[in-house]
């Protein structure tokens, strides 16, 4: 018995150290890439994000670490399969793409951090076996969130935000009473014009409630509908926020002081609005919650009277 604890002991051991041989390994591999996406992360707000992406996946790991069975042989798993497949992929990618068209930043920094990032999961899965699969599953996937958009979907992406915040403004400030015309995305107002440029769509926030709502739905939900239904719920309230953000800036334009245009509200009220934002979102993952502890609490009582002893009195 004990040389078998020692055995799989050392096994574990050996894993470990393969795996944080192999991490420095492909740093050093990717260290281009990394570097330009360490550069990118501190003058885009975007992606100021990426760098605490590693931590945050360590963090999910670090909490489960109980979960984790001993396994003593090393088997290629299908999840693993698939991480090589993705990052030999990602690298072919790169190179052709490198080779017929001029890559802007963004699109090379995608084709090359997926590549890095799934040859990093492969590696996950492979050294902690696919017994520990389920639980490295999310967190080693968490770090795809240090892949930065091809630009095609964040100019896409940042659009349709634009568009769906225009839509709602528009509504609210109807709701209020205020005469109000439209064409496109220009409002004009009793003595204003206002439009809605790019710059309001709000994606760094809707980026940051969406990764939020990613990890509380793992940390605090089981249920996979729940967990994606408030997944879903992160575009409606941030187009609401957005719509909302607007109507404030106009209303008080319109009817408190003409320089609210230009005040506070406008140029620096992107946070206190992302932290109204959240008060649906976690509303709803509060919800969801304790709709979940009451269900396991139905069937612990059902389990327990289907288990409990049959009293029978004979007369």
């Amino acid at each position: 018995m004990a040389s078998l604890v020692k055995s799989q002991t050392c096994g574990a051991q050996m894993r470990w150290a393969g795996f944080i041989v192999t991490i420095p390994l492909l740093i050093l591999i990717f260290f281009r890439p990394i570097a330009a996406l360490t550069r990118l992360s501190g003058s885009s707000e975007l992606y100021s994000h990426v760098m605490v992406v590693p931590l945050l996946s360590a963090y999910l790991i670090w909490i489960r670490r109980n979960q984790f069975v001993c396994v003593e042989r090393l088997s290629l798993g299908i999840e693993a399969g698939i991480g090589l497949i993705a990052g030999c992929g990602g690298v072919i990618c790169l190179w052709l793409a490198s080779a017929q068209f001029s890559l802007v930043n963004d699109d090379y920094l995608f084709f090359a951090m997926i590549s890095f990032v799934s040859f990093m999961v492969a590696a996950g899965f492979y050294f902690g076996g696919k017994e520990n699969t389920p639980v490295l599953l999310f967190p080693l996937c968490t770090l795809f969130l240090m892949v930065p958009l091809p630009s095609v979907v964040t100019h896409s992406f940042t659009v349709f935000l634009q568009h769906g915040s225009a839509e709602v403004a528009y509504l609210l400030i109807k709701l209020t009473g205020t005469p109000i015309a439209r064409d496109g995305l220009t409002f004009m107002l009793p003595g204003l014009s206002v439009t809605v440029a790019e710059e309001c769509s709000g994606i760094r926030s809707t980026m940051v409630l969406l990764i939020t709502s990613l990890v509380g739905g793992y940390m605090f939900l089981t249920q996979t509908s729940h967990r994606a239904a408030l997944l879903f719920s992160v575009l409606p309230i941030a187009i609401m926020r957005n719509g909302l953000r607007i109507l404030t800036i106009s209303w008080l334009t319109v009817h408190v002081d003409r320089e609210s245009i230009n005040g506070p509200v406008h140029k620096h009220g992107g946070p206190p609005f992302f932290i109204l934002s959240l008060l649906p979102l976690f509303g709803l993952l509060l919800w969801f919650r304790k709709r979940e502890n009451r269900v396991r609490a139905l069937a612990g009582k059902v389990d327990r009277g289907i288990n409990a002893p049959q009293t029978v009195t004979i007369r």
